[in-house]
């Protein structure tokens, strides 16, 4: 296993993460503005970080 000091930077550069809670309400509220469709994997990731990158669900 990999020695981790206290002064080392985290490998993802990201400001901030969202909740889980957050995410999944994300991909909720993609489906029902498209008329209940279920997004693919590579839709619902694009979702959640439209809504990370823009604090806004990601429009039709």
């Amino acid at each position: 296993m990999a020695e981790v000091h206290d002064d080392e930077q985290p490998a993802c550069h990201h400001e901030y993460l969202l909740e889980v809670d957050l995410a999944r309400e994300v991909i909720e509220v993609w489906s029902l503005w498209r008329g209940g469709r279920q997004p693919t994997v590579l839709e619902a990731v694009g979702a959640v970080v439209y809504y990370a990158e823009h604090d806004v669900y990601q429009p039709e």
